[in-house]
């Protein structure tokens, strides 16, 4: 078989003594065998499978194949290789004549057997062959170049690859898949030796019995153990995890038969993967505080990670509001770490982050406390300094803010010191300093003193003047209150002066006179005075309307008042009118006029319209009475009062009686007047039978007819009774 490795030239000057034009004779197959003989000139043929590193000294048997009929002689050079590194050089002549068809030889026949060991790979470059086309130029007569006349010689590149023992073997590449508890396992055949297929892979079969404490592994879902091919990858998660495990490979050539060549166990241990993870170890901050804080820069102090042994970093970055004072509402922002392993993100950590400068600053331990002054000693503004946590010293200049009064040498000075930090935050003192003015001002000249006088002789108030040491400008200022005015007169009464003066501090000094005004005369009536009288009720004369004059009250005003006696007894029409007239003035001087009105009722009331007369009616028309009437003089309520009787309604008959119908009407004053009507009522209709009355008839004896029962109606009796006789 051939199979082309990687090109390696080996060259020597024998190979370019001939032109080797011919392909009488290739080579159809190479394969190690043992280096003892097998009795027949050949050697053993050797195991099909060997240990690795297993040293062997053994030949190459070569298959020739000829496609000539005779050829006289055999010769054969090659370089020999060991995994792809020359070992040798080997030689082989023989003057044997061959025929067409197949025959092998045996290599080398110079220099001695082949040294090789199990698992190297063993192959033949540079390869040239020479036969002789006739006995007289045979191999073994020709010296040129030591070859034949004839021969075949391979392109450099060709490799045949020496048929050898199978030694089953493999790599075992573990690896983390990611979120794997367990290592997953790629093994790929490296086996060496036995007949490769001529299309990959280079074995018809590869088998893998993995076993793991003596028993095949297997999965409910997945392919259990024996797995084919090559590569195969096995994720140890799904087949117990981590643990040693027992891989043995079966590996079956191409050759004719198979050869099945099965491995030497070889134990994996399958190691537990480490699965990445982190959680986030920061909580939010909300602080007082200056500035906002450098985001951190070690892993560790932002998460808990297991990073399973990759590189681990972070980034950070904000969102939000990162101010803490331009604004004036704080910093309130996001910040967010991402965490990466081997560069790659992995998890993410947000913080949020609030941070506020709401201390405002310290005020001096020495303060200029509030203080009373003369208005000639205020004391001068000065600059104070407080300290702030986040900006350090302040010094201001204290604001004086004066609140005036009506002196300008009495005043108040609120002197504020306002310190302000960089976030608006502050902090104020204020003194107050109060200026006074404390001496009063004096009257000029003489003070007026109390006096009583009468209502038309008060004397006017004296203007009074004053002075005062620290105000040039004070001004008197005069008042004055009036007691008894409001009452019953205005003419006696007391007069309260004051004079009163204050300095623009609000020194004050006053003067009080006290002035009594007295009226001791009555007033008088004017014209001529009413006297008693007696009159009809309807007759009453109106009060007289007087008037009267004083002396020193030009307002007096007459009073008048009147009682009555009599109007709530039985008749209010009879009565007294006592009226009185009283005039007083403001002094209480006093002036009265009495007049008895005497009021009497002597007329009795009167019917209004036609009074009813005497009549005599049927029992079925008696009229209803007639609703009267009547008027007064004096008394408008006056009420007529109906009453009637009846006589000979409790005799045989009552359908025949007589009415009695009276009308009174009496005033408040006693005075009546009646009027009677009589009703004579009878009964003339006699009663009626309801119905067919029987009529006269003749009858037989046997038929005489029961008498009919019969009723009666009439127009006034209700309970006429039909009385049957026969």
């Amino acid at each position: 078989m051939l199979s082309l490795f990687a090109n390696t030239a080996f060259a020597q000057s024998t190979y370019q003594c001939n032109n080797c034009t011919s392909n009488d004779i290739n080579i159809k197959r190479v394969e190690l065998v043992s280096s003892t003989p097998d009795g027949l000139g050949g050697y053993l043929p050797l195991p099909t499978t060997c240990l690795s590193g297993t040293p062997i000294d053994g030949y190459l048997k070569v298959t020739l194949d000829q496609n000539a009929t005779t050829r006289y002689g055999t010769q054969i050079e090659a370089d020999v290789f060991v995994d792809n590194v020359f070992q040798q050089h080997i030689r082989y002549e023989s003057c044997a004549t061959t025929s067409s068809g197949t025959f092998f030889i045996y290599l080398p026949n110079a220099p001695a057997a082949i040294q090789w060991s199990c698992g190297e790979i063993l192959s033949l470059k540079n390869i040239i062959i020479g036969w002789g086309n006739s006995a007289g130029s045979n191999v073994c007569n020709i010296s040129d170049c030591d070859l034949g006349p004839k021969c075949f010689k391979y392109d450099l590149s060709t490799n045949f690859i020496v048929i050898t023992p199978i030694k089953p073997d493999f790599t075992a590449v573990g690896t983390c898949p990611v979120n794997s508890a367990a290592q997953s396992y790629t093994f790929t055949s490296t086996t060496t030796g036995g007949v490769t297929c001529s299309n990959p892979p280079p074995y018809s079969s590869f088998k893998w019995d993995i076993t793991k404490n003596g028993v095949p592994i297997s999965h409910p879902t997945l392919p259990d153990s024996p797995f084919y091919g090559s590569p195969l990858t096995i994720d140890f998660s799904n087949y117990g995890g981590a643990g040693d495990y027992v891989v043995t490979l079966t590996i079956v050539d191409c050759n004719t038969p198979p050869t099945t060549a099965v491995g030497v166990p070889r134990t994996i241990s399958v190691s537990s993967c480490c699965v990445p993870a982190a959680t986030c170890l920061l909580s939010p901050i909300n602080v007082e505080g200056c500035s906002v804080p450098s985001p951190l820069t070690n892993p560790s102090s932002v998460f808990n990670y297991n990073a399973c042994g990759k590189t681990v970093t972070i980034t950070s970055s904000d969102s939000g509001d990162t101010s803490v004072c331009s604004d004036g509402d704080g910093a309130d922002f996001n910040r967010t770490y991402i965490l990466f392993f081997d560069g790659v993100p992995f998890s993410t950590c947000i913080q949020n982050i609030k941070i506020n400068d709401t201390t405002p600053p310290v005020l001096p331990t020495s303060l200029p406390q509030n203080t009373i002054v003369s208005c000639d000693n205020v004391p001068a503004n000065s600059s104070l300094t407080a300290n702030d946590a986040c900006a350090g010293n302040i010094t201001v200049l204290g604001v004086d803010t004066i609140t005036s009064t009506s002196c300008a040498s009495q005043y108040t000075i609120n002197r504020k010191w306002t310190f302000t930090d960089a976030c608006g935050n502050s902090s104020s003192h204020t003194q107050t300093i109060t200026v006074q003015d404390t001496t009063n001002p004096v009257f000029n000249g003489s003070l007026p003193a109390n006096v009583t006088v009468q209502c038309d002789a008060v004397p006017a108030p004296v203007v009074l003047t004053a002075s005062d040491t620290c105000d040039n400008n004070v001004v008197v200022v005069y008042s004055e209150s009036f007691a008894g005015q409001n009452d019953a007169c205005a003419n006696t009464y007391t007069i309260t002066r004051n004079w009163s003066v204050t300095d623009c501090a609000g020194n004050n000094t006053q003067h009080t006179q006290i002035v009594n005004v007295i009226d001791t005369t009555a007033p008088t009536f004017n014209g001529q005075l009413p006297s008693d009288v007696t009159v009809q009720c309807d007759a009453v004369p109106a009060p007289v309307v007087l008037t009267a004059s004083d002396t020193c009250d030009n307002n007096v005003v007459v009073v008048y008042s009147e009682s009555f006696a009599g109007q709530n007894d039985a008749c209010a029409n009879t009565y007294t009118i006592t009226r009185n007239w009283s005039v007083t003035d403001c002094a209480g001087n006093n002036t009265q006029h009495t007049q008895i009105v005497n009021v009497i009722d002597t007329t009795a009331p009167t019917f209004n319209g036609q009074l009813p007369s005497d009549v005599t009616v049927q029992c079925d028309a008696v009229p209803a009475p007639v609703v009267l009437t009547a008027s007064d003089t004096c008394d408008n309520n006056v009420v007529v009062v109906y009453s009637e009787s009846f006589a000979g309604q409790n005799d045989a008959c009552a359908n025949t009686y007589t009415i009695t119908r009276n009308w009174s009407v009496t005033d408040c004053a006693g005075n009546n007047t009646q009027h009677t009507q009589i009703v004579n009522v009878i009964d003339t209709t006699a009663p009626t039978f309801n119905g067919q009355v029987p009529s006269d008839v003749t009858v037989q004896c046997d038929a005489v007819p029961a008498p009919v029962v019969l009723t009666a109606s009439d127009t006034c009796d209700n309970n006429v009774v039909v009385v049957y006789s026969e």
